[in-house]
């Protein structure tokens, strides 16, 4: 009996995007420059926090010029908007279901930071219990594209790479480190206008193509129908 896994990424993919992300949001708020914004943005996304009190102690120690205190406001602001504004892609639990009786495990493999997982457990619990695996750049202490976040996902699935899909909306961070380690790749082209030079390198056949692609969930839903052999198929 063989088994299939499926990661799939949270943010752009599962998630509802806002216009701008916690880091932007971070360095908008407190007038950050673009390499401060970058600093903050991987401790944000590689710290296990419970708190933006605890976090806000560590962001002034890498944000020295800002007043702690402003850094400690500006965290709770912003900690409080992403938590409470955790929101679904109106097609993800519709995707879910429709995996269910596949031969394969879900994983979710995301770089986010603990509002939105405490979001996510406080507003839609029934989501996170549909996944097998949770691989959060947060709690591990590094982020895609990382090879180690990758590696974590195969050992926690326990079975050759071949037989693991990355399921992401981001070629850099889902699909070419996901093809790097192995794993078999499905380009969600929810944002075109954000990887258009990644998609005009890949068919001009500078970057590796991925396996498939598709526009959206439900588009998804079907190919992965396609792709994930039921459970009476297994071989």
């Amino acid at each position: 009996m063989s088994e299939f896994a499926v990661f799939l990424d949270l943010g752009n993919t599962l998630l509802r995007s806002g216009a701008w992300s916690a880091r932007r949001r971070l360095g908008q708020r407190l007038g950050l420059t673009e390499k401060e914004v970058k600093r903050a943005g991987r401790l944000l996304m590689t710290r296990p926090h419970e708190t933006p009190e605890t976090l806000a102690v560590d962001l002034s120690q890498v944000l020295s010029s800002r007043e702690p205190g402003e850094v400690l406001d500006a965290v709770r602001t912003v900690w409080r908007e992403q938590h409470d504004g955790v929101a679904l892609h109106p097609d993800a639990m519709r995707l879910l279901a429709s995996l269910e009786g596949r031969s394969c495990r879900l994983g979710l493999l995301s770089n986010v930071w603990p509002p939105v997982i405490q979001g996510l457990e406080a507003s839609l619990p029934s989501f996170l219990k549909r996944f097998d695996h949770l691989i959060f750049s947060c709690r591990l202490g590094f982020k895609k594209p990382s090879a180690a976040i990758f590696e974590a996902a195969l050992a926690m699935a326990g079975m050759p790479a071949h037989r693991c899909w990355m399921v992401g909306d981001s070629y850099e961070l889902d699909m070419e480190p996901a093809m790097k380690a192995g794993m078999r790749t499905l380009w969600v082209l929810s944002r075109p206008e954000a990887e258009k030079g990644l998609l005009a390198a890949v068919l001009r056949g500078d970057k590796p193509r991925p396996d498939a692609a598709v526009e959206d969930l439900m588009e998804l839903s079907l190919m992965l129908e396609r792709l994930v052999p039921s459970r009476e198929n297994w071989s």
